[in-house]
């Protein structure tokens, strides 16, 4: 059985309930890289292992520390207390109201309603009160690949369509097609949609001997995000731009800012160093399925330069935290390897500074893909496996990242183990 382990500073008397506990980000940032320790105490009682198995899986945190999971190979919805522990599971596969498939990005409207998209093709976002209720189904236009909740009844998503072009037909190797991305405004009471963006961005694959194709998707050209701004607006970069665009809810642009520094370039060394890490990858799988090793050799011979432009995009995940502050994730220097350095912006754009997660024993991986990181009014709420555990099954983890942000009654309280 996996070990029943999350993260924190476990303070002695520590409340149940952490909706008290509120921190205030720009200083926690401030202070120096955040350091996550052990904390067996959060989610105490779950059997991590029993109830995720390593599949995509999306977070987010509602103010008072309820935390709603997505689990898309289950198609359900998990629901934990703000002690981390598991008190209702809903929804299941299906095509009806209230039914999932493979669910993803919840997010929450004005503090009341889930918004949970579904496969992409589905063309469907659920909603459902914050006790798993359902209540409405929204149709869309386009298929859903990441849904965020703004405010009042406006909801925004990004579409993507694959457009003519790249390798001719049955020609094996590299090669990039474009892919036209729209940004939507949508209304959850008439149903009204509105595209406020449209980029056209390369993706990647490549086409093997036996006939097989292989996404790279584009994360190393660019990438297109949306978050919700701090207040209640859509802010949406696209990571080889060095610029961020907010929207208001009528989908007019409000204002935009800057990003600080330069993208690094894609030297021959990084693409190598790349293949090598994602080959390395894929060795790993072979251990799983043995037919993994006939499409390393294939792709041993194959020149990974057409992945990348002239130089990295501007940042690998772009997040906001409870404040409203804005997080740009950097690309590592070890491809392959989740860089968890970030840069830190205010609400209204204002360059703050650097700094960096220490992860200590959790693995965690910064992934456009995954919503594996919240930083909450309540705390650092993540999702991520053990180094140790060769499953990579996750688990969840809260990190009060210091005493200082926390209300007075609570600054004194002594904490177990080393600081």
């Amino acid at each position: 059985m996996k070990l029943i382990l999350s993260a924190g500073i476990a303070l002695i008397g520590l409340l149940s309930s952490f909706a008290e506990t509120t921190v205030r980000w720009a200083d926690v940032y401030t202070s120096g890289p955040l350091k996550i320790r052990p904390d067996p105490s959060f989610g105490k009682g779950v059997d991590w292992g029993g109830l995720l198995f390593e599949s995509y899986k999306d977070i987010v945190v509602a103010d008072d520390g309820t935390i709603f999971m997505a689990n898309s190979r289950e198609h359900t919805i998990h629901k934990f207390d703000p002690a981390g522990r598991l008190v209702l599971t809903f929804g299941k596969r299906g095509q009806g109201p209230g039914d999932l498939e493979s669910p993803g990005s919840p997010s929450i409207l004005d503090g009341k309603s889930l918004v949970v998209s579904e496969y992409a093709t589905s063309r469907r976002i659920s909603l459902f009160d914050l006790n798993g209720r359902f209540y409405k189904l929204l149709k869309t236009q386009r298929p859903v690949h990441d849904v965020v909740a703004l405010a009042g009844t406006k909801i925004a998503y990004f579409s993507q369509q694959f457009e003519a072009g790249g390798a001719a037909p049955g020609k094996t190797g590299g090669f990039s097609t474009p892919a036209t991305i729209r940004v939507v405004i949508k209304d959850i009471e008439n149903g009204n949609e509105q595209v406020i963006l449209t980029r056209t961005i390369q993706t990647d694959f490549v086409r093997l001997a036996s006939g097989m194709t292989l996404s790279f998707g584009n994360d190393q050209r660019a990438n297109v995000f949306i978050v919700r701004s701090g207040d209640g607006n859509l802010a949406v970069g696209v990571s080889n731009s060095p610029q961020i665009e907010i929207f208001n809810l009528a989908g007019k642009p409000l204002r935009s800012f800057p990003l600080n520094g330069h993208a690094r370039p894609a030297t021959p060394d990084y693409i190598a160093r790349f293949k090598k890490a994602h080959l390395a990858g894929m060795q790993t799988q072979s251990q799983r399925s043995p037919s993994v090793l006939r499409t390393i050799g294939e792709l041993e011979s194959i020149d990974y330069s057409f992945l990348f432009g002239q130089s990295l995009p501007n940042y690998s995940d772009m997040l906001t935290d409870s404040d409203g502050n804005f997080l740009f994730f950097n690309y590592g220097e070890n491809p392959g390897q989740s860089d968890l350095a970030f840069s830190f912006y205010s609400a209204q754009g204002q360059f703050l500074g650097e700094t960096r997660l220490d992860s200590d024993v959790f693995n965690i991986e910064i992934n456009r893909r995954v919503r594996c990181l919240c930083f909450a009014k309540a705390g650092l709420i993540g999702l991520a496996p053990l180094k140790t555990d060769e499953d990579k099954a996750p688990v969840l983890f809260r990190f009060v990242p210091n005493p200082t942000s926390m209300p007075p009654r609570l600054k004194k309280m002594p904490y177990r183990g080393k600081a």
